[in-house]
């Protein structure tokens, strides 16, 4: 619709006290997903080409730590200065591209001939970096990413310090921050929901590789240091879940006192303690929970896939017989299915209460 079509329908609005003020801002439609594809392959391609060229003429500054340590920084300012203009897909996926070749030029200069204990202070730095990159950057999937590289960069750094047992928490729990939190601050949605994705596609991802025993610190130091205290983990994460919990509750107004709430609570205990048995149970039903309670289906169809991968994988290890396993699954359906029981049968005496009344 033009500007002129726009002027002349408000005007008709306005006539007839429909609406009034000035006409909206009219804005480009979004474009069909198979013009995004053909954009997308297209900036990378030039990307890929562009490097190429970079590459083959300035490999000499590849020897200097420095100057690669400003050639990146110099690559992501520009990624910065050009992701500000206006709209363009595939400056989009080019300047994403530049950008993460600007990221992976600093990391190496960061990381060369770096061990020992100094390895903590580099993955904390890649962290900060990846962190100022998740706020500042103007571009949904550069944050997407960026915050997805903080929290493994950051999981690195726990496990670097021993300390592998708090990762999981405290990406959780800002997960569940931001997704709880995003429509209090209406001009950061956007902003929020890429933060929240990147945590919990962290998330999903460590807790994966650490249940196949194999941490991400043992990509950097080549030794299988499995995670310590699992026990602890799952402690910390049934505290985030409860948190989780008991903030929705407020949300809608649930007394505490209540069968309803106490019902709620306890169950909620109980999956968690479930989840020392069937590890990342308690990190599925997190995010489910946070998809419905926003009605975002990208959490939920997350959610869905990590408990069906979470519970297979449980299924199929070798530290208990396959009954053992089938029995423990089968409890958890059971309060899966009372937990419904509950909610739908409280749900439903409360309005019919609400309706004699």
């Amino acid at each position: 619709m033009s500007r002129s079509d726009t002027n002349t329908l408000w005007d008709k609005l306005s006539d007839a006290a429909l609406v009034q003020g000035t006409p909206p801002d009219i804005k480009a439609t979004d474009s069909p997903w198979y013009i995004k594809l053909l954009l997308a392959f297209s900036g990378w391609m030039a990307a890929l080409f562009l490097l190429g060229f970079i590459a083959l003429g300035f490999a000499d500054i590849l020897e200097n730590r420095l100057a690669t340590f400003i050639a990146g920084g110099v690559m992501i300012a520009s990624a910065f200065v050009v992701l500000r203009l206006p709209g363009n897909e595939f400056l989009q996926h080019l300047m994403l591209a530049v950008s993460l070749a600007g990221q992976a030029l600093m990391v190496f200069a960061l990381y060369a001939d770096t061990a020992g204990d100094n390895l903590f202070y580099v993955w904390g730095m890649i962290a900060i970096m990846q962190l100022l990159l998740a706020l500042i950057m103007p571009d949904f999937v550069h944050r997407v990413w960026s915050v997805f590289a903080f929290a493994i960069a950051l999981a690195i750094t726990l496990q670097l310090r021993h300390l592998p047992a708090i990762e999981s928490a405290i990406m959780l729990f800002l997960a569940s921050w931001l997704v709880l939190n995003e429509f209090h601050y209406a001009t950061q949605i956007r902003k929020f929901q890429a933060l929240s994705y990147g945590l919990i596609l962290a998330l999903i991802t460590l807790k994966s590789v650490a249940l196949l025993t194999y941490h991400p610190n043992n990509w950097i130091t080549g030794e299988n240091t499995n995670r310590s205290y699992p026990w602890l983990d799952e402690l910390l994460l049934a505290g985030v879940v409860l948190y989780l919990v008991f903030s929705l509750l407020r949300r809608y107004q649930k007394p505490l006192f209540t069968v309803f709430t106490l019902a709620t609570l306890l169950t909620t205990l109980l999956l968690c303690a479930l989840s020392t048995q069937v590890q990342g149970l308690t990190v599925a039903m997190a995010i489910i929970l946070l998809g419905f309670s926003v009605s975002n289906r990208i959490l939920l169809s997350l959610g869905i896939a990590s408990l069906l991968f979470y519970s297979a994988n449980y299924y199929y290890q070798l530290h208990a017989t396959l009954l053992d396993k089938s029995q423990t699954l089968l409890i958890i359906a059971i309060v899966f299915l009372i937990l419904r029981y509950l909610i739908v049968r409280f749900s439903a005496h409360k309005k019919e209460t609400s309706h004699g009344s």
